[in-house]
């Protein structure tokens, strides 16, 4: 799931994305959840799939 806390920005959560997923050697899914305080944008979802070891999505919102 996304930093839920502090609030951060689409920038701050690709960071952290990346941050994550170049130090672990396995699969990362996006978990997209209104728990969390920024619901991510289709474009920061197309920029997170980038990621090598993104492998899957969970997308709660509305998919419009």
């Amino acid at each position: 799931m996304n930093p839920y806390y502090p609030p951060a920005s689409e920038a701050m959560i690709l960071d952290w994305f990346e941050h994550v997923c170049a130090r672990v050697n396995i699969g990362v899914w996006i978990f997209d959840s209104p728990f969390a305080p920024v619901v991510l944008s289709p474009e920061l979802t197309a920029r997170l799939a980038e990621i090598e070891n993104v492998c899957g999505a969970k997308i709660y919102s509305p998919l419009e």
